[in-house]
């Protein structure tokens, strides 16, 4: 469940640490910053991936600001893990801003569509705390500042059938669609994201990865036609202003993720709940609603399939009309009932 997400903890490193596992460091106006190296973290470096991907790596510029919003100019897809202090002193403030879901299933060779779930959230935390020497305990304080909940759904239909469907989210006016694989919901303070999973994974070489990317996309159509797995993720832009009743008092610190885990996941599902859809039914559905009638049929079943497709094209109003004055009398009226009955 939980995906990406960004805390912070007022700690003490050793130098023995900042040695071996830094990437990057630098002074500036009286701070030492100390930006760390991924394949300097033991559990990271054996990530089935050799290299994070472009839009995942961090730079090493900064801008001057304070401590609370020192990293504001990060976006928040970039990942980080920064200890920063004052020339002098000990104790500092060690950052990270981390995909914990992907952490641990490249750590773990699992499924790319797998959730995170608590033992496992449990697990990928006390890496980190055992990584940097940190009681296990003392890591849980750490305060949560941006974060991102998520889950894989499966369903046997195509993606662009769903998607399609979702309408509205209750008290958020703006909604985006990324063409039929993709859209999302923004509000102020948080934005709730439908994607499809299955060609994300594909794009990002998390599924048949010895594959070229044309064989990929071919392989992952095939599976796509009659299967998809929606992805559902809330983001959460600041935790102190996310003003959600239902998740206040729960996601503010590691340990409050931890103790309230069950109770986010349900809050997470209500907060879905106030998705409207548009009760129709897709072309896909329509076509396999047909198919279903269809099956086994006889000639006269696929000849009124016929008419009634030329009905539907030309406007049955418009045919009767036409055909009325060319009728035989004696066949006209119960001409046009039956096409009126085949139509309706």
């Amino acid at each position: 469940m939980v995906d990406r997400i960004r805390f912070y903890l007022v700690c003490i490193l050793s130098d023995e640490i900042l040695s071996a596992k830094k990437r990057h460091s630098f002074v500036k106006e009286g701070k030492e910053y100390y930006y760390f190296d991924f394949k300097k973290i033991s559990f990271l470096s054996k990530e089935k991936n050799k290299d994070f991907p472009e839009n995942e790596k961090y730079n090493f510029e900064i801008n001057d600001t304070d401590d609370e919003n020192y990293f504001s100019d990060y976006s928040y897809k970039n990942l980080l893990i920064v200890f920063s202090r004052k020339e002098g002193e000990k104790e500092g403030r060690l950052t990270i801003q981390q995909n914990l879901r992907k952490n641990y299933i490249n750590y773990k060779g699992l499924s790319p569509f797998k959730d995170l779930n608590y033992l496992d959230f449990l697990e990928i935390i006390n890496l980190y705390a055992d990584e940097f020497e940190i009681p296990r305990e003392f890591f849980l304080k750490a305060s949560v500042t941006q974060l991102e909940l998520g889950v894989n759904l499966k369903f046997r239909m195509n993606i662009s059938s769903i998607i399609s469907s979702f309408s509205q989210l209750k008290r958020v006016q703006k909604r985006f669609q990324v063409d039929s694989s993709a859209l999302y919901f923004r509000a102020k303070k948080f934005e709730m994201i439908a994607y499809d999973k299955l060609t994300r994974a594909s794009e990002q070489s998390e599924i048949f990865p010895k594959a070229n990317k044309i064989k990929r996309k071919k392989l992952t159509n095939k599976i796509s036609k009659n299967n998809s797995i929606l992805r559902f993720e809330l983001k959460i832009k600041t935790v102190t202003q996310f003003n959600q009743k239902d998740f206040k008092g729960r996601i503010e610190s590691l340990e409050k993720l931890k103790s309230n885990f069950r109770e986010i996941a349900d809050s997470l599902y209500r907060l879905a709940l106030n998705i409207t859809f548009v009760d129709v039914i897709s072309p896909e559905i329509s076509r396999k609603m047909i198919q279903s009638q269809l099956k086994g049929k006889g000639k006269k079943e696929f000849d009124d399939y016929l008419i009634y497709l030329g009905l539907k094209e030309y406007g049955i109003v418009k045919f009767v009309n036409f055909v009325t004055p060319l009728l035989n009398t004696s066949i006209k009226l119960s001409y046009i009932k039956s096409l009126e009955k085949l139509y309706n």
